[in-house]
């Protein structure tokens, strides 16, 4: 009876849950305007506004924006917000939400907690340079903050666990984080520069799946921007930094405690980016670290982390260490390229083997330049100016075409010092010239294995020159096979190729420039933006020892169509006397199909549409034994008024004369239209045989608000927008309304070239996955498999991608779950090119 009553509670408990997880959807009012002098504040009396705010807030309906004037508005207390609102101001610097002190003690003026998608903007929160209130903005529990166009400034709390301009943050567990959301071009000064933990931005404890972009922060007491405890997936761009560490430490940007796939590019900061503490899986790149006129202890630190990629950054001044590795825990598979580091105070890089040593690090064209000598600010001023200072327990490091250079003292200092001796290094093509004392100063004599080749040595105080010993292991060698070219959004494949003679690839490093690193053996990478990327397999054998391989990509944000005209599948339209000739293939250079008039020599027309076509070219073979009269090309942006155009015609040679037409530059340009003119004289002459043109890749993102962005969609389908925290903070999902039925919705572009779906399951029924179909015309389906990832989250979160799309107008999305209940799975979002 008792194990009878336990069932029967926990399908009580699940009904519950999952009858929670699904409301019917009450429609929402136009957004609205809420001034919040309507409710008593004024920013011109001096007077307390808190009350008034609150009321102006409590009165918003979801969509509506609270808004201030210009004027200072003095609070006493925190402003609650509550979701779906917007607060913001006539400007960031004229509409201000100042702290007056007066009346207690408070932790934070404005507080976000159990609540999604707040948008706060163009306002000023100043903390008045009072000791009573310690943050700016706080969050927990939430998703879909936007907080941009800010200025925070004068945050002066000492004593406490602060003070932040933004504080995100969760629960120890992990949980109830602040997730999804963007801290954007704001500016931050004069943050607690007498506390050791003041500081612009900290997220933390889950607070994952968040960007803080563009930035300015000036004067903080610890660093400007921290990531902590399990804040995984954060992005940290374009930001400005400088006055860090006023009270301690200098730390211009830290992740720390397991805040993986982190991405920290092209940041401009004056002191200390660190990545620490099994924050794994981390992209360091095109950051400037720099200042002339403070020094603190590091420019860039891997403390214990791995598979970490550092490249292409800049280090300049200001710092004792350039580059700093060391933690007990131990440090393996980091990679760093194409770095440079000058003119630090004590040492370039230091590796410091901990207690469990630190192994598989690959450097490679690295610039450890200009260490000084002697400055009176060096920590360790005997023991200065190296370029590399390898200290003990470090094994299996490859240097390869790095270059050290014009160092204070020795180009490389190895110690004697440590838990164990350095050992199973590789020098091979560095140049090591111009240092002031040794190449090297020594390499143990009880270390068994070194590779020294290739190494150019010139210049030095001393020219030391080592001998390779041991490694009985021959290197891997390091491979891989990909497209060179490719498009936005295109899913790109990277073989493997690695081979090692007398044992085994063991471990892959890829970097794609771009994203975060991966350790899958053969991965896939899609690129969001066109540019040309540098690719980098690093690859570690059986016995530890590596190999490394790069090779670039360029991705265009145009894609081509070939038209080998075959068939009329990749054109719009043609006359009816037109067929395709496909005999006689020598006289026309092996081409095997081409257009040709059917018996009679009259005016006949092809058409071909893509949206902002960019280029055109057309291959034509005419017959010498008669007059040449060329196609005439035409162009238009609606397909009903054209233009005539003359393309660049070039050729004349072969068999049949071929003659290629190119248009170039075009512009405002959606049909190209090619019309035969040889009308007095034979019909098969001439003949079309390719046409190539290129258009630009767009994207389309349906975030499922509305039906505006979809073809069509059965009748039994309505949006959820509750329970955003169980959809990663997804605001709105397609959902059925009320039955199990097999519903469809259905997206149209012509010439799709990939899709991604995303969906959300409740994990307490079967999971069913959707259906996917691809048709060229809207009417004939054809069922395709998507590549199907994920399956974590408080609802099961899906990932469905078809890639590398051709000949698809349509896709068709289709629920199959029709034995269980009908709220799940919930469609959250759909991402496509054309």
């Amino acid at each position: 009876m008792k194990r009878i009553n336990k069932s029967l509670m926990f399908l009580i408990c699940l009904l519950v849950i999952c009858t929670f997880q699904f409301q019917y959807n009450v429609p929402v009012a136009d957004a609205a305007t809420v001034n919040v002098t309507i409710y008593g504040a004024n920013g011109a009396d001096g007077n307390d506004d808190t009350t008034a705010i609150q009321n102006a807030v409590n009165a918003a309906a979801s969509g509506d924006n609270v808004y201030l004037p210009a004027g200072t508005y003095y609070i006493s207390s925190a402003i609650t917000l509550k979701s779906n609102i917007k607060l913001s101001g006539a400007s960031k610097t004229t509409a201000i939400i100042k702290f007056n002190g007066t009346l207690q003690s408070i932790r934070s003026m404005l507080y976000l907690s159990g609540i999604n998608n707040v948008e706060i903007s163009e306002l000023t929160i100043d903390g008045n340079s009072d000791p009573d209130v310690h943050n700016g903005i706080e969050g927990n529990n939430g998703s879909g903050f936007n907080i941009h166009n800010m200025v925070f400034k004068n945050f002066t709390a000492s004593g406490v666990y602060g003070p932040f301009a933004v504080w995100f943050q969760g629960n120890t567990d992990y949980t109830h984080g602040v997730t999804y959301s963007t801290v954007a071009d704001n500016s931050f000064t004069n943050i607690g520069v007498t506390s050791d933990w003041g500081s612009g931005i900290r997220m933390g404890w889950g607070s994952s799946h968040n960007q803080v972009l563009r930035n300015t922060i000036s004067n903080t007491g610890r660093g400007g921007i921290f990531a902590h405890d399990g804040s995984t997936d954060s992005i940290i761009r374009n930001n400005t930094i400088n006055g860090s560490g006023m009270s301690i430490e200098g730390l211009s940007i830290e992740v720390w405690g397991n805040c993986i796939n982190t991405i920290i590019e092209d940041n401009v900061v004056d002191h200390w980016i660190s990545v620490a503490s099994e924050s794994n899986y981390t992209s360091i790149r095109r950051n400037t670290i720099s200042d002339h006129d403070d020094i603190k202890f590091l420019g860039l630190e891997i403390a214990q982390a791995s598979h970490t990629v550092s490249t292409d950054n800049y280090l300049d001044d200001g710092q004792q260490i350039g580059i700093s590795i060391s933690g007990e825990s131990a440090e393996q598979y980091n990679y760093f390229a194409y770095n440079t580091v000058v003119n630090m105070v004590e040492w370039a890089t230091q590796f410091q083997g901990d207690t469990n040593g630190e192994q598989y690090h690959y450097f490679y064209k690295n610039k450890f330049n200009n260490t000084q000598n002697s400055n009176s600010g060096a920590i360790y001023p005997a023991d200065d100016g190296y370029g590399l200072r390898i200290n003990g327990n470090t094994t299996y490091f490859n240097f390869d075409s790095n270059e050290i250079k014009n160092n204070g003292s020795d180009g490389i200092y190895i110690t004697p010092l440590g838990i164990a001796p350095v050992d199973k290094i590789s020098f091979v093509n560095n140049t090591i010239t111009g240092n002031v004392g040794k190449s090297i100063n020594q390499y143990p004599a009880v270390s068994a294995d070194l590779e020294w080749s290739g190494n150019t040595v010139s210049g030095n105080g001393t020219n030391t020159q080592l001998t390779s010993r041991g490694f009985s292991n021959v290197k891997p060698t390091a491979n891989f096979t990909a497209v060179t070219t490719a498009t936005v959004g295109q899913s790109i494949s990277f073989t493997n190729t690695s081979t090692d003679t007398g044992g085994s690839i063991a471990h892959s490093l890829w970097d794609f420039g771009d994203g975060i690193p991966t350790s899958t053996t053969s991965p896939s990478y899609t690129y969001s933006k066109p540019g040309t990327y540098r690719v980098t397999l690093v690859v570690w054998d059986n016995g530890g020892r590596g190999a490394i391989k790069e090779s670039t990509i360029v991705i265009s944000s145009t894609t081509t169509v070939v038209d080998d005209l075959n068939d009329w599948t990749k054109t719009y339209s043609h006359t009816s006397n037109l067929t395709f000739d496909t005999i006689n293939t020598t006289y026309f250079g092996g081409d095997t199909s081409r257009a040709a008039r059917n018996g009679t020599s009259t005016n006949e027309e092809v058409v071909w549409n893509r949206t902002g076509m960019t280029s055109f070219e057309a291959v034509g073979f005419f017959c010498g034994c008669e007059a040449v009269s060329h196609y005439s090309f035409y162009t238009s942006a609606n397909g009903s008024s054209w233009t005539s155009v003359t393309p660049t015609i070039t050729g004349g040679t072969g068999d049949w004369l071929k003659y290629t037409y190119t248009l170039s530059n075009l512009t405002g340009v959606n049909y190209v239209k090619i019309r035969w003119n040889h009308t007095s004289g034979s019909s098969w002459t001439p003949q079309l045989g390719k046409v190539t043109y290129t258009y630009p890749i767009s994207t389309v993102v349906d975030d499922l608000n509305d039906w505006t962005k979809t073809y069509s969609h059965t009748s039994n389908l309505t949006f959820d927008t509750i329970n955003t925290t169980y959809f990663g903070g997804d605001t709105s999902r397609a959902a059925r309304n009320g039955t199990s039925t097999n519903e469809e919705v259905v997206w149209n572009r012509t010439g799709m070239t990939s899709f991604e779906a995303v969906g959300f399951y409740c994990g307490c029924e079967v999971i069913s996955h959707y259906s996917f179909y691809t048709s060229a015309n809207g009417s004939s389906w054809t069922a395709v498999t998507p590549t199907i990832t994920g399956g974590t989250g408080d609802w099961l979160k899906y990932t469905f991608t078809l890639s590398s799309l051709s000949g698809v107008n349509y896709v068709k999305i289709r629920w199959n779950h029709t034995s269980g209940s009908s709220w799940t799975p919930q469609l959250s979002k759909v991402t496509y090119t054309y």
